[in-house]
């Protein structure tokens, strides 16, 4: 708000600058510490998917995941990084460094599946990354989490599926969006509920 403020002129410069700076530390000093905590995270994600690999993707295939991040320097680098920008960041309006514009990339054999992956790929490296998650979720809370999936058979094949189902049966309360329901026939204690009219129904 303030850059956009000093962009329109509404805020004295001196002063704005002033104030800036004193965002510009804070962002410095709590992002760095947003960064560790991102990595160390990745990293945990990082082991659990090479342990889950064999679900939906080949072992010689090599997944990863990278965090894309600005704040990936020294604490004196970034102060003068941020001092640097600013006239820049005044005339866009905008802050153009921070942990709030980081990203996590998903990596196939050291390329971005975002730009060269298939869209099945995609869809598995999304649900392999799902079940990674619940697991630490459930390590850090002692607790099991609901999982919602919409779509699943989307872009999967019945080998893939199947591999999922094995993986969560007995383990999670899930409830899944599918208009083929011949997918989860055989697939442990199962309920089927459809929608008729607006209306919830068990079938």
């Amino acid at each position: 708000a303030l850059l956009m403020m000093l962009q329109k002129g509404e805020s004295g410069k001196k002063e704005g600058l002033q104030s800036l700076q004193a965002f510009n530390q804070q962002l410095l000093e709590h992002g760095l510490e947003v960064v560790q905590y991102r990595t160390a995270y990745l990293n945990q994600l990082q082991e659990l998917l090479r342990k889950k690999q064999h679900l939906f993707f080949d072992s010689d295939l090599n997944l990863s995941l990278e965090l894309s991040s600005s704040f990936q320097a020294g604490k004196k680098e970034l102060q003068q990084k941020l001092d640097e920008i600013a006239n820049r960041e005044i005339i866009r309006g905008t802050c153009l460094i921070g942990v709030h514009r980081d990203e996590i990339r998903m990596m196939l054999n050291g390329k971005e599946l975002r730009k060269y992956g298939s869209s099945g790929q995609h869809r598995a490296f999304l649900l392999l990354l799902l079940l990674a998650q619940l697991e630490l979720y459930e390590q850090w809370r002692e607790d099991r989490p609901i999982l919602l999936l919409d779509d699943l058979d989307s872009e999967l094949d019945q080998r893939k599926i199947q591999s999922f189902f094995h993986e969560i049966e007995n383990r999670y309360q899930t409830l899944i969006s599918s208009s083929r329901r011949e997918l989860f026939q055989g697939n442990g204690n199962m309920r089927f509920f459809g929608i008729n009219s607006g209306r919830v129904l068990e079938m």
